[in-house]
């Protein structure tokens, strides 16, 4: 297993990886039907959200790094971490923060997701961030037991009307 940049060489089962988690209500803002009919643009588009430009696409963004944690023997996509560089807006202090990260569910209770908690810590460290905002929803048992587990110490929760559901806000100092 390795981290890698997002490429072709996964992304078949990135994308359905992603339509299993669309199904269990998880939404990116990328959708899997969408990257389907353009996987080459996505990998660009995966690329230009490390610059600045990318703020001038979505307006509520900043620049952040992804990386796939992947199985190279199988070509599998294992799991995902993104990692942004600092938040300055509501959406991203209010619901979304430094860290989100996602499993597939294959891969799942096998110890990834705080896998690739810790390797986004380490990022974020290297960033120079000194601490980290992490969400998740109010019912994601297993990644508030990751948090929480990682130093994670609860700030409080806000209700996303979007998703209809609270988001726990919790902070990490590295």
């Amino acid at each position: 297993m390795k981290y890698v940049k997002p490429n072709l060489i996964y992304i078949d089962s990135y994308i359905l990886s992603l339509k299993k988690l669309e199904l269990e209500g998880f939404r990116d803002i990328f959708l899997a039907k969408d990257i389907e009919n353009r996987k080459e643009n996505y990998i660009l588009d995966m690329e230009l959200m490390e610059s600045e430009k990318y703020k001038e696409l979505i307006d509520f963004w900043a620049p952040s790094t992804t990386y796939w944690l992947v199985d190279e023997i199988n070509k599998e996509f294992i799991g995902s971490i993104s990692i942004r560089h600092r938040l300055g807006t509501l959406t991203l202090e209010r619901y979304v923060g430094h860290i989100g990260y996602d499993v597939s569910s294959k891969y799942r209770k096998k110890g990834f997701g705080e896998k690739l908690l810790i390797y986004g810590l380490e990022f974020a460290s290297e960033l120079g961030l000194k601490e980290i905002l992490i969400t998740c929803n109010h019912d994601n048992i297993a990644s508030k037991k990751i948090i929480k587990k990682n130093k994670g110490i609860y700030i409080d929760s806000n209700y996303h009307n979007q998703l209809e559901k609270n988001i726990l806000r919790y902070k990490i100092i590295l």
